[in-house]
């Protein structure tokens, strides 16, 4: 009896208390049921949404000044902090307003707000990404860099997934329709 007791216990431990951090946690594991919290009943957070376009923007420059030796190309000589800054919050912005307007004309029902959160949660793969390359990087071989770059991928099509699935959440879309708008917001 005591033991079950104690297995209760641990079932119900939270350690986050926070809704909205519960669910940007839940979005990497269970990117399906957390979209559909963010549409139906409206949750999520700009402000987490923006952190996690700061900590992408400091993880990117982290990734490209303090990777191993080894794995910097040599004609990274010069480096470009606006062209992160483009990379990162430049396209999470970007992406939000070009698909609002173009999902806006078909019939998508995503809001401009949602489909800021659903890219900016989508990103947590690569903030993971560069912070594991940046440790990983000056502590392995150079004949050990394809488990990295694997790793790397993986993360990179799991972001993929995660901002497909919830733009196909937030706009009520089929995938053929996903496509075809993700086509004219990226023309």
């Amino acid at each position: 009896i005591q033991r079950s007791k104690k297995l209760k216990k641990k079932k119900n431990l939270v350690l986050v208390k926070n809704r909205d951090l519960q669910l940007l946690s839940r979005s990497v594991l269970h990117p399906g049921e957390a979209f559909t919290e963010i549409k139906e009943k409206k949750r999520g957070s700009v402000l987490i949404g923006l952190i996690l376009i700061i900590v992408y923007y400091i993880t990117a420059t982290l990734k490209e000044t303090e990777s191993g030796f080894l794995f910097k190309s040599p004609s990274n000589t010069s480096f470009n902090s606006a062209l992160v800054l483009l990379q990162s919050l430049g396209l999470v912005v970007l992406w939000t307003i070009c698909n609002w307007a173009i999902c806006t004309l078909q019939d998508g029902k995503g809001k401009l707000r949602e489909i800021f959160i659903v890219a900016s949660y989508s990103i947590v793969p690569l903030i993971i990404s560069n912070v594991v390359y940046i440790i990983a990087s000056n502590a392995i071989l150079e004949s050990e860099a394809a488990f990295l770059e694997i790793f790397v991928t993986i993360m990179t099509l799991l972001t993929a997934f995660m901002l497909i699935m919830g733009t196909m959440i937030i706009h009520d879309y089929t995938f053929g329709k996903f496509v075809g708008t993700t086509i004219m917001s990226v023309l």
